[in-house]
């Protein structure tokens, strides 16, 4: 080969790596740019992603945060296992069953509780919840100030107290208001505006296991509703005004209670004679009652002593038992009574199976109206001077019906001020159904209005006398035949129907004017 040839041979050897080194170049650079493309498009995925994840995220946050405001602003119901219900409620569950209370061992105590057992430990925040009653109300007095109430709930079921002993610093019923009295208490409720509640469903039931079960002292506008009180305790000392709820120095409501089978020990009470009250009214109680069924208890319905002011209203106070005597069992005592200086409008209530009806005694005033007495052992209606006082009563439009002894007794003997009162528009039947009352001891004259005293200026006029009895089983004189006052019966129906409990009456139900009842209890029910 020439040496021409030889230089074009090499020259094409050249160019063809030269092309192959282009070649490579490019390829390389076409998958660069496709690798940077596939980078990018990742980038912008991922990008996408983040965005779509954030507004996810904000889009969960929005729908918490408004799931977490109708938390607080919409009602739910409250149980053991999800006590919370506002920064102002501490929750009390249930510590036992129907037989007892359950043993230390099983009743967990909540981690931030502010106290360690009997020590108070101010650092630390209310608890959501406790066990034990006494705790809630003391940190709920605590932290009351009167601006905000307070409430206590109580969970559905059994809460039974841990009784302590009490020195009551005065006497309710003494001559000696000063006298001391030893007793037990229950729990004692004080402070400003608290509310002590119970369910919206089911029962909250607290046996008090105590003479004084709940003490109210010393609390401004306090509230005590829909709550059970039971199992109360006699007390030893006969001076004790044992009862389910006593109230002193305080401005409270007691509303839609059931305040039941409060009986105490036999042996006591055959002893003492006195039993376990209802409600208790001491020195400086201001009082609204509404509402409440008081059922079985083993003395008062409801009792008012010095100084204590009540609204007496639409409530059901039923003995049961009609015990009589040193016989332990409900009824026992006056459906309500009131003695010394109390004061009180009693107002659309049911007494019935009590040994006594309605008393005002000593030096008490009272508006008695729309009541129904009936199943009473004794007397419907009472004002007693107790030889002493000057005691004044407006009996109103009640009705008195099937009582062993008089329908009503007054005996005022001063025509002093204040004005002794009136008994008007009132409905006596069936009274004096026991002839061992006959000889009109030792309660009144066998009449259905015992009038043993009174001033000229104690009123006495528009009362209906129906079916009555006089000693010797003579027919009641003035009485007058019920076919012949239908018209009258339906108008004092149709006022009592405003209250549920006086609703009830069995005298309507005789009469064809109420749903409910038996009248063919009377004679049979009051010879005992």
């Amino acid at each position: 080969m020439t040496r021409t040839g030889t230089v074009t041979v090499c020259a094409f050897a050249t160019l063809g790596a030269l092309v192959r080194i282009r070649a490579l170049t490019a390829i390389r650079e076409l998958t660069t740019i496709r690798e940077f493309t596939r980078i990018r498009a990742l980038a912008r995925i991922r990008a996408l992603v983040r965005i779509r994840e954030f507004n996810t995220i904000r889009a969960l946050s929005t729908v918490l945060a408004i799931a977490t405001l109708l938390t607080f602003l919409l009602p739910r119901s409250v149980s053991a296992a999800d006590p919370i219900v506002s920064p102002e409620t501490i929750v009390v569950r249930p510590n036992g069953t129907e037989s007892g209370p359950l043993p230390p061992s099983e009743l967990t105590a909540p981690t931030d509780a502010p106290w360690a057992g009997d020590l108070w430990l101010p650092d630390r925040p209310a608890p959501e919840w406790t066990w034990r009653l006494q705790e809630a109300l003391t940190w709920a007095a605590r932290r009351s100030d009167g601006a905000e109430p307070i409430r206590v709930l109580l969970l559905e079921g059994h809460h039974w107290l841990e009784p302590s002993a009490y020195l009551d610093p005065s006497c309710g019923n003494c001559e000696d208001p000063s006298t001391l009295v030893p007793a037990s208490v229950g729990v004692v409720m004080t402070g400003s505006a608290l509310r002590l509640v119970g369910p919206e469903r089911g029962e909250a039931v607290v046996h008090t296991r105590a003479g004084y079960g709940l003490l109210v002292e010393d609390c401004t506008d306090c509230e005590i509703s829909n709550v059970v009180f039971t199992d109360g305790v006699r007390d030893t000392s006969g001076s004790a005004t044992d009862a389910a709820l006593v109230v002193r120095r305080s401005s409270v409501r007691i509303a839609e209670n059931t305040i039941r089978d409060n009986i105490g020990d036999p042996e006591i009470i055959q002893d003492k004679i006195v039993g376990i009250i209802g409600i208790a009214g001491r020195e400086g109680a201001k009082m609204r009652i509404e509402g409440n069924r008081i059922l079985r208890n083993s003395w008062d319905g409801i009792a008012l002593y010095r100084g204590a002011e009540a609204e007496i209203v639409d409530n059901e106070i039923d003995g049961v038992d009609l015990a009589l005597g040193r016989t332990a069992g409900g009824g026992r005592g006056v459906g309500i009574g009131l003695t010394w200086n109390a004061k009180a409008t009693v107002r659309g209530n049911r007494v019935a199976r009590y040994w006594k009806g309605i008393g005002v005694f000593v030096d008490a005033q009272a508006t008695v109206e729309d009541n129904v007495v009936e199943r009473i052992a004794t007397w419907g209606l009472s004002l007693w001077d107790a030889g002493k006082g000057r005691p004044s009563a407006r009996f109103l439009h009640n009705v008195v019906d099937s009582t062993g002894a008089c329908g009503c007794s007054i005996v005022r003997e001063s025509a002093e001020l204040p004005a002794p009162g009136e008994l008007r528009g009132n409905v006596f039947s069936r009274t004096g159904q026991n002839p061992k009352y006959d000889d009109g001891e030792p309660y009144c004259y066998q009449a259905a209005i015992a009038l043993h005293a009174a001033p000229e200026t104690f009123r006495i006029g528009d009362n209906l006398l129906l079916d009555n009895r006089e000693p010797g089983g003579r027919p009641g004189s003035g009485d007058r035949d019920p076919a012949t006052v239908g018209l009258t019966l339906a108008n004092l129906a149709a006022r009592l129907a405003i209250y549920p409990a006086a609703a009830q009456s069995d005298f309507f139900t005789r009469h064809g004017m109420s749903p409910s009842g038996d009248w063919n209890w009377g004679r049979e029910g009051m010879n005992r």
